[in-house]
């Protein structure tokens, strides 16, 4: 991407062998790029490296072309983790005890019952002159150096690896001192627009020439995934005012398939909204297999409104959980929109919920028809009007298929609670 609005040059370097065997999946590049952009700053480049020596020239390549590094992993107690020393080595300066440190991690183990030994002790000894983040989570601290490079000021910041121990250190730490280094960026405005059911170049089509009439520096992404695409829309400077008239804008142009504008996943929007109306939710499902239900419970509170659901997999269970009539599965089958909206009856008269979801479809890969390929799905849910079947033609693909299954599932409840 060509003229970035803003000059601060920000780095992202990740250390650990096991994130390039596909053992760990590396989820620092987006906690720490999501942080960032809420401050209208972006990493411009990512770069993931084995444990060991390779860290020291990395560092010093990163160094030449960026003004902010953050590093992520390597601070820990054992042979692989390097980075104290190797940065020891890059600053030209001693390790040294840090004493806080020392009784930080004497203390934890203290608290644990657990013998202390010098290679856990080891994490105390930090850099000459670096800043230390304390780690209330972990026993090793982030680190703050500066390092002047080719005539330029440089920040470095070093993190542990463990998420639960960087987020901390990131919100307290690293993410103040960075938005004080970067004291001149123009202001920016972020809207995530989430849609279901059109494909990034259907509404391309429909909303981007609107949208660059608006504002022609708009900055317009795409983020396709298994049946939905996420739009992410920023303005900056004076540009930021327009953000109501985009809102506005995208509404009219393709509401019909906006779920959301922000980061919540539809089960926390659900919990969220059925709470604040004390009202009841309930699930039936065959082809998605328990997945609403799991992700509903999956939020805290759900408790409160969720009362529960039924897995009715085969038509004899259909039958004995649900009170399915037999007929409708002989005349028109399990998939169909008779049998989904029985089911959803069925659940309603069992739990007495307010508001409910059913599914029923065919995942494959095999059971298809000429008439029903794989892919068909029925979903029946309570709306404002009363129920409603709607029919989809999804993935052909398994674990596709009932993701795509769930979110409809969810999209229709969330719809019911209005």
């Amino acid at each position: 991407m060509k003229n970035l609005p803003h000059p601060h040059s920000i780095e992202l370097i990740t250390t650990g062998t096991e994130l390039l065997l596909g053992q760990t999946i590396n989820t620092h590049l987006r906690t720490i790029a999501q942080a960032l952009l809420q401050l209208g700053l972006r990493i411009q480049r990512q770069t993931t490296i084995p444990d060991g020596e390779i860290l020291l020239p990395v560092l010093q390549e990163a160094l030449s072309r960026s003004r902010i590094l953050i590093v992520t992993g390597g601070l820990g107690p054992t042979s692989d983790d390097v980075t104290r020393p190797l940065l020891s080595k890059l600053l030209e300066k001693p390790l040294i005890l840090h004493e806080p440190t020392l009784q930080h991690i004497r203390q934890r183990f203290r608290n644990r019952n657990i013998p202390v030994t010098p290679l856990v002790e080891k994490q105390a000894y930090l850099p000459q002159g670096a800043e230390v983040f304390p780690n209330p989570n972990g026993t090793a601290p982030g680190l703050y150096v500066t390092k002047e490079f080719f005539g330029q000021d440089k920040h470095l910041f070093f993190l542990p690896g463990p998420p639960r121990e960087l987020i901390p250190i990131l919100n307290n730490h690293v993410l103040p001192r960075i938005d004080a280094l970067c004291p001149d960026r123009p202001s920016s405005a972020l809207l995530l627009v989430r849609t279901l059911g059109k494909g990034e170049s259907f509404l391309q089509q429909v909303i981007e020439q609107p949208l660059r009439e608006i504002s022609p520096n708009i900055e317009i992404g795409y983020c396709a995934r298994s049946g939905e695409v996420d739009l992410r829309i920023i303005l900056y400077g004076e540009e930021t005012a327009k953000l109501d008239l985009v809102r506005e804008t995208l509404l009219r142009l393709i509401g019909d398939v906006v779920w959301h504008m922000g980061n919540e996943e539809l089960e926390h929007l659900i919990i969220a909204r059925a709470t604040q109306l004390r009202t009841t939710v309930a699930t039936a499902e065959s082809c998605t297999g328990g997945l609403v239900a799991h992700r509903l419970t999956r939020v805290p509170g759900a408790s409160a409104i969720y009362l529960g659901g039924v897995v009715v997999y085969s038509n004899a269970e259909k039958i004995r959980q649900l009170d399915v009539p037999e007929h409708l599965l002989q005349n028109h089958g399990a998939v169909s929109s008779e049998v989904a909206l029985a089911m959803l009856q069925g659940l309603l008269k069992k739990t007495q919920a307010q508001h409910a979801v059913a599914t029923t479809g065919i995942a494959g890969p095999t059971g298809g028809t000429p008439q029903k390929p794989v892919g068909t799905c029925f979903i029946a849910a309570t709306s404002p009007q009363g129920p409603i079947v709607q029919q989809l033609q999804l993935s052909q693909e398994r674990d596709a298929f009932q993701y795509q299954a769930t979110q409809h599932a969810l999209n229709l409840l969330r719809l019911s609670l209005g």
